[in-house]
């Protein structure tokens, strides 16, 4: 909750008490008039009402409102004049008076309620010279000192007040915080025990493939596949311990995992030449040349989203070809980094070709991430296919100093089609 919240409910008990003073003074003051028949004053006690009655209710919802608003405190300080000149001479008006300095200098400060004193004050003047020499000048000292003491008293209980309610909120975030860490770790623990198990059982078994393997008479390939577990076994531990270590650090102090650095424009056509080595699924990169000059945010983006859209082209597409297209889109000095993957697989189902956000099955959770990760960067992303005519996945990343808004978009025609098709 924003801080100007929390100073309108800790602020809220003591201005509606001041309000209901008000209220009461005007109750009090204008009973002995209504009954000597007098309109006008009734009439004007009934238009000043209001200016008690509303803060009293509303308070808790508007004071920030009536604390910043001229024109609030402007109409109130005429109401209170008025009731000044109307009531002159009775003891009340004195505490409607006080209580308003008070009131005002708990929402706007000493220096306003000082002027609101200073006016009230001079408003009381016209009336308290009329009683005399000796016991004006007394009457005139007292109302200027008791108004400028019940500023300053207001105005004090409001730096109170508000110190409290920066402390509430304070502490409101430090609740939020602790529920984070506490969640982090718990997930942490989770990951712990079972994930970071279970691949830590897959290393020794890797292990024991290979020595079985050095034992005995073994083509090539198996080999060459049985180092390529080894590989994917090792790497997925590193990921894990860093993805471990970030939950319990908060990220802070964590080198990035290794396989999710920006890559340089070689190191991601290696990548994908392995990454097809290893799948049987043929890549064709197409790699802008001057991808090595884009920001590292948007390298390292590319890396991740790219390792999803493939990761599921092998488990779910039951492609032969992926085509991979990487390049600066459109012309200019803030150009959207542009991510085409397309492969000629057996494509979405029906109820996820129309281009919006395939719907998560559940226990998967690939297209989700792509899609967080591509938002946090204030990018798009579209999906594209055909029950059997494969899937076509377009993102654009735009440059960081753009203020794109995060969402789903249709793309500029279909020109990227047309690049992946006929490329």
């Amino acid at each position: 909750m924003p801080v100007e919240h929390t100073w309108e409910r800790t602020t809220a008990g003591v201005a509606r008490l001041l309000c209901q003073l008000r209220l009461a003074v005007l109750l009090l003051a204008l009973a002995p008039v209504v009954a000597q028949g007098e309109v006008l004053v009734l009439v004007a006690g009934v238009g000043v009402a209001p200016f008690s009655f509303v803060p009293a209710v509303t308070w808790p919802r508007r004071g920030a409102v009536y604390a910043r608003s001229f024109a609030i405190q402007g109409a109130d300080v005429l109401a209170a004049a008025v009731v000044t000149v109307v009531l002159e001479g009775s003891a009340p008006v004195f505490v409607y008076d006080a209580a308003t300095v008070a009131l005002w200098g708990l929402a706007t400060g000493l220096r306003p309620a000082l002027l609101v004193a200073t006016g009230l004050a001079l408003v009381s003047f016209t009336w308290v010279r009329d009683v005399g020499d000796i016991p004006g000048l007394v009457l005139a000292g007292a109302t200027v000192v008791s108004l400028v003491a019940m500023a300053g008293a207001g105005a004090t209980l409001g730096r109170g007040l508000a110190a409290l309610a920066r402390t509430q909120e304070e502490l409101a975030r430090a609740r939020v915080r602790r529920a984070v860490v506490d969640h982090r770790l718990r997930t942490a623990r989770d990951l712990h025990d079972t994930v970071a198990g279970e691949i830590a059982g897959i290393r020794l078994l890797v292990a024991t493939l290979d020595d079985l393997l050095e034992r005995t008479s073994t083509d090539a390939r198996t080999r060459e596949v049985a180092d390529m577990l080894g590989q994917a076994a090792e790497a997925a531990h590193e990921d894990t311990r860093a993805a471990l270590c970030a939950l319990r650090t908060g990220g802070e102090t964590v080198e990035p995992m290794t396989r999710l650095e920006p890559m340089t424009r070689r190191e991601l056509v290696a990548w994908l030449e392995d990454w097809s080595a290893r799948t049987l699924v043929a890549v064709r990169p197409d790699v802008d040349e001057h991808y090595d000059a884009v920001d590292a945010a948007r390298r390292g983006a590319v890396t991740m989203v790219l390792r999803e859209l493939l990761e599921n082209v092998r488990r779910h597409g039951g492609a032969s070809h992926v085509r991979v297209l990487v390049r600066e889109d459109g012309a200019g000095t803030s150009r959207p980094l542009l991510l085409v993957v397309h492969d000629d697989g057996r494509g979405l189902p029906g109820s996820r070709a129309s281009g919006q956000l395939p719907a998560a099955e559940p226990g998967h959770f690939g297209i989700v991430g792509v899609v967080e990760r591509v938002s946090e960067m204030g990018g798009t992303a579209l999906w594209t296919s055909e029950p059997g005519a494969g899937t076509l996945v377009r993102v654009e990343l735009p440059t960081q100093d753009e203020n794109s808004t995060p969402g789903w978009h249709e793309p500029a025609g279909d020109r990227t089609r047309e690049k992946v098709l006929d490329g």
